[in-house]
């Protein structure tokens, strides 16, 4: 089985080059292993690259340059996350694995983490393998803007990827806490998509209410009240959206994302790439998957 690195959609440095730790940064120097009790030295700086740092960047509510506390906010936060993981992981797993290093899936890295120790002895896939494999579903991203119709149909395909790994490499007795973690990662995908959503239609109310456009600050605010009942114009596209990714045959779902969008309001051209993208992404998971 071929379990090379495949980046869909964007393009991902293998050599860090940017340091975010100052030269005074340090970690704790030395950890026990839960389950050999050797002693694990931990790294003393925080590398990414700069094409990482890049992606960070831009993933923030606002693509400008990170101040200095910015970055060393982000260096704290990946220290703590890696020493918790080095108590929390058992040996064989290197902290050098990117779902570890990105800050796009470090967030993430624990919930997953305790993947590489249930894989399923006849499955013959490495921890570090199998965790390449989680990391590259929970990076990919599309190239160019994506809308919230967009981005329901990339995270129904990244929750049935997750569930692919699941099935076939982990532990039948495994199955449960591994189902629980794919729905944990699904729901907060949601509530933060909700949260921008709102921040974004507060905006609108403040801006009609500004421009005395009584009209936008009424729709604005009739739709602020919607998010708490979930029956918001984006809640429900999107609900319809994981409707239509309710069944197993992923392979069929991207026809039903094509014909959603083209009966929509104003469908775009770069939505229509994006479903194309995320179908590319997905025929390479599974050949990747075997």
């Amino acid at each position: 089985m071929d379990l090379s690195v495949i980046n869909a959609g964007y393009s991902h440095s293998q050599d860090p080059t940017t340091s975010l730790s100052n030269a005074g940064q340090r970690l704790d120097t030395e950890k026990r292993d839960p389950l050999t009790g050797k002693t694990i030295t931990a790294p003393t700086s925080i590398k990414v690259s700069q094409e990482t740092l890049t992606r960070w960047r831009q993933g923030t509510s606002q693509s400008e340059p990170l101040s200095k506390e910015e970055q060393d906010k982000l260096t704290r936060t990946i220290r703590d996350l890696r020493n918790d993981i080095i108590t929390r992981t058992a040996s064989g797993v290197s902290l050098d694995n990117p779902l570890f290093k990105d800050p796009f899936t470090a967030s993430n890295a624990l919930l997953f983490s305790s993947w590489a120790n249930n894989i399923n002895a006849d499955s013959h896939l490495s921890k570090e393998d199998l965790l390449t494999l989680v990391h590259d579903v929970l990076a990919y991203g599309f190239t160019d803007q994506q809308s919230n119709i967009t981005s329901a149909m990339q995270l129904s395909v990244k929750k049935a990827e997750l569930t692919a790994i699941k099935d076939k490499y982990l532990n039948s007795d495994y199955q449960q806490q591994a189902q629980a973690a794919i729905n944990s990662f699904f729901s907060q995908k949601v509530a933060n998509e909700d949260s921008i959503s709102k921040a974004l239609m507060e905006g609108e109310y403040r801006i009609g209410i500004e421009m005395g456009d009584t009209a936008r600050a009424a729709w604005a605010q009739s739709q602020l009240q919607k998010y708490d009942t979930g029956t918001s114009d984006v809640q429900l596209k999107r609900q319809h959206i994981f409707a239509l990714a309710s069944n197993n045959n992923v392979d069929g779902w991207f026809d039903s994302f094509r014909h959603y969008l083209q009966t929509s309001p104003s469908p775009s051209d770069w939505e229509q790439h994006n479903i194309d993208a995320l179908q590319s992404q997905w025929q390479q998971f599974q050949q990747r998957l075997g």
